[in-house]
């Protein structure tokens, strides 16, 4: 009796059929039960590695994102006094101008 998968074209000589042969062999067996799950756990492995390395990139990316916002908020800060002090002085400056002005119209209008 022939196998049902068997094509037409293989001889019926009554050898195993030749994919059989290698699912059966002792190699096949041994990378099957051994190799293959040592390798399955290796790229585990390293799967985990390479995303623990990402998230670690990250994270200390996140940390010094949060230290570039700290350093603008205080040079925010600086520069908003800086501005602040600047239009206090013009105003005194203005108000002295005013003053000074007020005091030659006086000296003219007499």
């Amino acid at each position: 009796m022939t196998h049902p998968n068997r094509r037409s074209t293989d001889p019926d000589d009554g050898e195993r059929h030749a994919v059989l042969q290698l699912v059966e062999s002792t190699a096949a067996k041994f990378i099957a039960r051994v190799l293959l799950p040592i390798v399955v756990s290796a790229l585990c492995a390293l799967t985990m590695w390479v995303g623990r390395t990402a998230l670690d990139r990250i994270d200390a990316q996140g940390h010094d994102i949060q230290l570039v916002q700290s350093d603008l908020r205080v040079i925010s800060t600086r520069l908003d006094e800086r501005v602040i002090r600047q239009v206090d002085e013009n105003k005194r400056e203005i108000e002295d101008h005013e003053h000074r002005l007020q005091l030659v119209e006086r000296k003219v209008g007499m």
